[in-house]
């Protein structure tokens, strides 16, 4: 898996070294998260922040947001453009960095379909302990009923390597399992249409709420 990870991150490295990438509109999944479940939570830790623009959203709103990537060109682009910002260019499955601090959200969208199963677990488990009491998990993530499984070269189960990206895709009831069995209990989970459509595409993704009592 060492090696297909650090092709993924040249493969991002060269995603954000586009000129044309600048930050946009934050996502549905970011406005969605902000309004509904933030609350009076203040720290969010985001796991895989890539361009930033969700990880600005939230803290223009006056949260404390660590954003984190592990694309140095994306975090370079950041830290150059936003010095106000805290931005760190990091493993965030599993960083002692960012998991021997507390939070009271951590945000991961297009994130977890992007690592392995084996760091999908370890992501939960740091996660965990790392969130404060009441501190909730925020997931959004590619489902098996994506138009693109199945496509290119199989790597893994569920998991295909198609146009030079790693995908793995997601089985809702499975995921809940992995949340559970780490301590989580669930607030929501839905898998859907109308999530993050784009460019006339409107793929079924899986979004998750899990909680930490």
């Amino acid at each position: 898996m060492e090696k297909e990870f650090n092709e993924e991150r040249e493969y991002w490295d060269e995603f954000y070294r586009s000129p044309h990438l600048e930050i946009r509109e934050p996502t549905r999944f970011a406005e969605y998260v902000y309004h509904k479940w933030v609350g009076k939570r203040k720290t969010v830790l985001e796991c895989g922040c890539g361009n930033g623009r969700d990880s600005l959203y939230f803290s223009k709103h006056g949260l404390d947001v660590t954003g984190t990537d592990t694309s140095a060109i994306a975090i370079e682009k950041l830290r150059l453009g936003y010095l106000e910002y805290k931005f760190l260019c990091t493993d965030f499955v599993d960083s002692e960095t960012i998991y021997s601090r507390s939070y009271d959200l951590c945000y991961s969208r297009f994130s977890i379909h992007a690592i392995s199963l084996e760091q999908e677990r370890m992501l939960y488990r740091n996660v965990f302990r790392s969130l404060n009491n009441d501190g909730l998990f925020c997931i959004e993530a590619r489902s098996i009923h994506d138009e693109l499984y199945g496509k290119g070269e199989k790597v893994a189960e569920d998991a295909y390597r198609y146009d030079s990206h790693y995908r793995r895709f997601l089985k809702l009831d499975d995921l809940l399992v992995r949340l559970l069995q780490v301590g989580f209990s669930i607030k929501y989970a839905e898998e859907n249409k109308g999530f993050a459509p784009l460019n006339g595409d409107d793929p079924e993704i899986i979004r998750v709420v899990a909680w930490k009592v």
